[in-house]
């Protein structure tokens, strides 16, 4: 099994977020091993996880975008840095090496309202991190989105 599609795949079950994932691999050694596991002791969750997990990078190839993991060379290193950073991110077009200082939008799946009149005042790279292809979306990700925009003066 694919070591992307692993890291997937074990962000895609229920209840289980960025930090306890890591936990798991960590424990495990490897996410492979993690991944066998938790499926031996859930095999009908693993059914459906995988599953997902398969739905997801079929959305993100037919979008032309790249599924970065925790351990590819390509994640950003300054996403790297925090606690519970997410073990996937999905790219589109050319990340800088070097980042510098740059935005990161938190839960969603294209460009929102709020982003919009923040826009023109952009400058270098901008992130967008997606929480999970859309899981667990609700009020406090819009609510995040506006103090994005306020604390960036929009």
């Amino acid at each position: 099994m694919e070591a992307t599609l692993t890291w997937m795949a074990l962000m895609a079950r229920k209840d289980k977020g960025c930090m306890a994932v890591r936990r798991e691999v960590a424990a495990a050694g490897d996410p492979l091993e993690a991944w066998r596991q938790w499926e031996e002791r859930h095999l009908t969750e693993a059914r459906e996880a995988m599953a997902l997990a398969a739905q997801h990078m079929e959305v993100a190839m037919e979008a032309g975008a790249k599924v970065v993991t925790c351990q590819d060379v390509r994640y950003p290193q300054m996403l790297a840095n925090i606690p519970d950073a997410p073990p996937v991110v999905y790219s589109r077009g050319r990340w800088p090496l070097e980042w510098g200082r740059a935005l990161s939008v938190v839960g969603t799946r294209s460009k929102s309202v709020f982003v919009h009149p923040l826009e023109p005042r952009l400058e270098g790279p901008v992130m967008v991190r997606k929480s999970g292809l859309g899981r667990r979306q609700h009020g406090a990700t819009r609510d995040r989105h506006r103090r994005l925009v306020e604390a960036c003066g929009g």
